[in-house]
């Protein structure tokens, strides 16, 4: 998951400069929102693993 937020947000990156590059064209928000979205959900998913890995870790102290 950590690979895949960093290509999304690396995607997030790479969009807005090219924007900025060329203010004159317009701004692809469908493949931003795409990257965006990769981004949060890899996020989510990586916090989830890192809680159930904290939580399993911290059960089976006796």
């Amino acid at each position: 998951m950590h690979e895949i937020r960093v290509k999304a947000e690396d995607e997030i990156e790479r969009i807005l400069l090219e924007h900025h590059a060329s203010p004159e064209t317009s701004l692809d928000t469908d493949r931003l929102r795409h990257a965006m979205d990769l981004a949060i959900a890899a996020t989510i998913v990586e916090n989830k693993i890192k809680v159930r890995g904290s939580s399993v870790s911290a059960s089976s102290v006796p």
